[in-house]
């Protein structure tokens, strides 16, 4: 039994290919960030932990950094300024929109950065 080559679609099918591994492998090729930005832009967890506490107790308004994913799957940051509302038994916390009053909860581990 042999196959069939349709040389015709080969141009196609090569196309859709490329462009399909271009795209898987896009992320791979960016400019890496220098690791101290990264590592000044994000605070340590255990003192992001103490600033929503003392922020939670005070009921004072925090700016708040945090990495969510948008509707294509792609992680996004947000920065917020935010009353702490409360802490749940899971590790997340809720929080109140100063600008809009809505309500929304974040895990710990989203958070980048307390202002």
């Amino acid at each position: 039994m042999e196959l069939s080559l349709n040389t015709k679609a080969m141009p196609a099918l090569f196309s859709n290919v490329s462009k399909a591994t271009r795209q898987l492998l896009q992320p791979f090729f960016q400019a890496p960030t220098s690791e101290a930005n990264v590592q000044a832009f994000i605070m340590p967890m255990d003192l992001v932990l103490e600033r929503l506490h003392q922020h939670y107790v005070s009921q004072e308004a925090l700016t708040l950094t945090y990495e969510y994913y948008d509707k294509a799957g792609k992680i996004q940051l947000g920065e917020r300024r935010v009353y702490v509302t409360g802490l749940l038994s899971n590790g997340h916390f809720r929080f109140m929109a100063c600008d809009s009053g809505l309500d929304f909860l974040l895990d710990s581990q989203q958070i980048l950065r307390v202002k």
